[in-house]
């Protein structure tokens, strides 16, 4: 694999995180599917445990499904939805400048404003 000059990982894995639209849950009023849903916790839960392996990982999201279909032919009915880089983290990564910053509040009352 070659390595990418931007990244901050030595990665050396790459998981492409899908889902199934044939067996995820169907909201039955508007036929909403689960499935996006359903792998943006099983990303969290993967990056959580690679941690716990004393790894590091970053979630991609910028990416064209299409390419990624069919650069990997992955089946119609799997429809990517992330894509989970991990590895050692680089001696010099660190936390972007905004990592820290937070909205002093998310909780909206009687409003749809902020």
């Amino acid at each position: 694999m070659q390595k990418c000059k931007y990244s901050h990982f030595d990665e050396t894995l790459a998981f492409i995180v899908c889902y199934d639209q044939t067996q995820c849950w169907k909201r039955e009023f508007d036929e909403k599917l689960s499935g996006e849903i359903d792998a943006a916790i099983t990303t969290t839960y993967m990056m959580l445990e690679i941690t716990n392996q004393g790894l590091g990982s970053t979630w991609v999201m910028h990416f064209i499904p299409e390419a990624l279909v069919t650069e990997f032919e992955i089946l119609d009915y799997l429809v990517p939805v992330s894509i989970l880089v991990a590895g050692y983290p680089a001696i010099a990564a660190k936390p972007s400048n905004r990592h820290h910053e937070r909205k002093k509040s998310l909780t909206l009352w009687n409003t749809y404003k902020y």
